[in-house]
């Protein structure tokens, strides 16, 4: 047996997560890998480690023909680097692979660990088209997974694969409706390490609706904000409903849900990393109990 290591490469199978943030958000990874050409590989061993360098084990194994493995229920946040080794019907294990890691970045990931994928803009182009610009640490490729009011975001863009570089931006123009869009970037880099950044959202509106009329049960104060006096209040969210503030490039910057049993919440100002958000227009778009946008109202921060 030809003690040939395998070129592996991790790349996204399914996301699983709900929104508003789990306690417990999992993700699947598949690890992809090129065939050994020697006759008698009988199958390939999967080991998993999270070290780059040390304790990596068997976790499972797939006979031959298959050349991928799909690693279920990892929880996000968590790296996982992964090695893959033939077995022939001999018994013998040639060489393992060169590692590839997976990481898939929380929602409320510390400032280093979010800056290594993230989602920086939305800039609109028309009606339901958007540019999206996300940045990577290192140098990737990649794509956008996105989908409307879904716990699993089944769309994606094309691929942003010209050259490895840290910026990214993809025109999207799948849009059916407006309504909220959830979005992740997936970034690989040149030995094939694949990140996705956490969960931004992006609030899609025709021209002839922003900003509509606010509805006469959702009062807002005071405005213009300025978040050094205090809390802005919002009053007429309803018990299950949900506020979230987007600038005006239609980045969300805070949510909250009404899990108490009033009508009012507050806002401080900062970002959902706890950052003061800058000075400009931003909206406050409230949800039903059921979902549904009810009210979008535009507000002023100044500072």
């Amino acid at each position: 047996m030809t003690p040939m290591r395998i070129k592996t490469a991790v790349f996204v199978f399914v996301l699983v997560f709900s929104i508003p943030a789990a306690a417990q958000q999992t993700v699947d990874y598949m690890v992809n890998w090129s065939a050994n050409p020697e006759p008698d590989i009988q199958k390939y061993l999967i080991y998993r480690s999270s070290d780059p360098e040390t304790g990596f084990a068997v976790i499972d194994s797939v006979d031959v023909p298959a050349l991928s493995y799909i690693d279920s229920a990892r929880e996000e946040g968590d790296v996982f680097y992964y090695r893959v080794a033939a077995k022939n019907t001999g018994g013998a294990v040639g060489l393992m692979s060169d590692n590839v890691s997976g990481l898939t970045i929380p929602d409320g990931a510390d400032h280093a660990t979010d800056d290594l994928c993230r989602i920086s803009s939305f800039r609109k182009i028309e009606n339901r088209v958007y540019n999206v610009t996300w940045v990577t640490q290192n140098p990737t490729i990649g794509f956008l997974l996105f989908d409307s009011d879904d716990e699993v975001l089944d769309l994606s863009s094309d691929w942003d694969d010209s050259e490895y570089q840290t910026t990214h931006t993809t025109r999207i123009n799948d849009f059916e409706s407006e309504g909220t869009y959830y979005f992740r970037a997936v970034s690989y880099d040149e030995d094939k390490n694949m990140v996705i950044s956490s969960v931004d959202l992006l609030e899609v509106v025709d021209e002839n609706t922003v900003p509509p009329s606010a509805v006469q049960d959702l009062a807002i104060y005071p405005v213009p904000y300025n978040p050094l006096s205090g809390q802005l209040t919002i009053d007429g969210v309803p018990v299950g409903g949900s506020v979230a503030i987007y600038n005006d490039s239609g980045l969300e910057v805070w949510r909250k849900n009404n899990s108490g049993s009033g009508s009012v919440l507050d806002w401080d100002g900062n970002n959902l990393r706890g950052s003061a958000v800058t000075s400009g227009i931003y909206y406050v778009v409230a949800k039903s109990e059921n979902g549904e946008v009810f009210s979008r109202n535009p507000i002023m921060i100044v500072h």
